[in-house]
């Protein structure tokens, strides 16, 4: 199963500005952080280097504001009477549509001295393995394999404010619903000794 799609197994942060005003003065930031297996499953180097790089950047960023933050995942499911094969993130699960979040049902309020040690402990791969496994016992589906986790924070913040500016993120306007931008964070590959780049 290598053909997990484009950016699923990258480490990348989409960002989606959404209108919170109907003045234009405020928005909501959804910003999404995606760790590929191979980043989830190296929980000595690569994962808690991750998780503080992306604690730094929020805190760096939007240390006034409030953020919001729970963990999904992108995972391969397969269907039990056909053994189809498909690509799927969150929760399929009609009943309960915060099952696969592995972090749990609500958002947490994201805390930068404690950050690092809530995402390795969400992040162990039987916890994983047991949130997408026994949600879809009356499915028609199955989980097969993680592909990737994802990270999603949401904050509000005013239209001005440095992060949207600098970004030129604030071009949204009332009638447009959404504007989607994608910004790479973190360069792929092996944490290398000085790995200390600025984030943007």
């Amino acid at each position: 199963m290598n053909h997990t799609g484009v950016g699923f197994d990258q480490l990348k942060c989409d960002i989606t500005l959404l209108p919170n005003s109907q003045d234009g003065t405020r928005v909501i930031l959804l910003i999404n952080f995606n760790l590929p297996k191979l980043v989830v499953e190296d929980r000595q180097v690569e994962l808690p280097h991750r998780l503080e790089q992306i604690a730094n950047f929020l805190t760096t960023h939007f240390a006034a504001e409030t953020i919001y933050y729970q963990i999904s995942s992108s995972y391969w499911i397969q269907k039990r009477n056909t053994e189809d094969i498909r690509r799927w993130v969150g929760s399929f699960f009609a009943k309960d549509t915060g099952a696969a979040s592995i972090s749990g049902a609500q958002f947490l309020i994201f805390n930068p001295r404690t950050f690092v040690t809530e995402g390795l402990d969400n992040l162990r791969g039987e916890h994983i393995r047991s949130v997408l496994t026994v949600n879809f016992l009356d499915s028609a589906w199955h989980f097969v394999d993680l592909i990737s986790v994802v990270i999603n924070c949401q904050l509000v913040v005013p239209i001005n404010h440095p992060f949207v500016t600098r970004h030129d993120l604030g071009s949204v306007r009332r009638h447009q619903r959404r504007m989607r931008r994608h910004i790479v964070l973190f360069p792929f590959g092996p944490v290398a000794p000085g790995d200390a780049a600025p984030l943007p």
